[in-house]
């Protein structure tokens, strides 16, 4: 018989993978995952935290400025 190369779903490898991970990169997930499952439930979170552009006003001088300060003082 031929052999199948289905991977199989082992719950302990993902455990053991997500206790690896730095305790930030933990908590940033957890929120994420939070704040998500929330906005499923709760609509306003999803209008909380959007970024709407007319509101945030980055133009392309913010961002370019402190670039050009930064490699100047270099």
């Amino acid at each position: 018989m031929a052999s199948s190369n289905v991977v199989q779903f082992n719950p302990a490898r993902i455990r053991v993978y997500l206790f690896r991970l730095p305790l930030f990169t933990r908590i940033c997930l957890l929120a994420i995952l939070g704040f998500w499952i929330a906005g499923l439930f709760l609509t306003w979170i999803p209008a909380w935290g959007a970024l709407v552009p007319a509101e945030v006003g980055l133009t392309t001088s913010m961002c370019v400025l402190p670039l050009c300060v930064g490699i100047t003082h270099r």
